[in-house]
């Protein structure tokens, strides 16, 4: 029996690469991009760094969560020198 890739022709296998090419940046965008919406994101959220807006380093800070719950939490500095709410039950790194 003669293999399938030696029975197609050459303009064939190449639409067939092309497909698979494809289809494989079309699936690797699209986990990128579900990694993002599922809390790929590095560093703290937005609402973090507002709630520390008026306030100084070592502050007690309110944040509510998406979701509408209310979290106490600690104004800290984070590496580039930004304040963030950190909540108090966060783990510590």
């Amino acid at each position: 029996m003669t293999p399938i890739s030696s029975r197609l022709g050459a303009a064939t296998r190449i639409l067939f690469l092309r497909a698979g090419l494809g289809l494989g940046l079309a699936a690797a965008a699209s986990t990128m991009a579900l990694a993002q919406d599922k809390g790929g994101r590095s560093g703290p959220p937005k609402e973090a760094f507002t709630a520390c807006e008026s306030r100084a380093q070592n502050d007690s800070c309110p944040i509510t969560t998406p979701e509408g719950k209310s979290i106490k939490g600690t104004c800290m500095a984070t590496p580039d020198k930004k304040l963030a709410c950190v909540p108090k039950d966060a783990p510590r790194r």
